[in-house]
């Protein structure tokens, strides 16, 4: 997939955001990464997340529900 650099979802860059994808390989997502990452709050976490899986950058684990949690 190409992104614009001008692109963003929740006022974060899709390039910072993939950045971050290419880190995190293999090891999953969770909301203190992402706060940590990105030093967002708790409705900012949920709504990155939201908006990550509404566009199809991500997927829910059904393995491990925490994922995301």
């Amino acid at each position: 997939m190409r992104i614009k650099r001008n692109e963003k979802i929740n006022n974060i860059p899709l390039v910072k955001i993939r950045d971050y994808f290419k880190k995190i390989r293999g090891i999953g997502i969770s909301k203190m990464h992402i706060r940590n990452h990105f030093n967002l709050n708790a409705d900012e976490i949920n709504s990155l997340i939201k908006e990550l899986l509404q566009n199809d950058f991500v997927e829910k684990s059904h393995d491990n529900e925490k994922n995301i949690n």
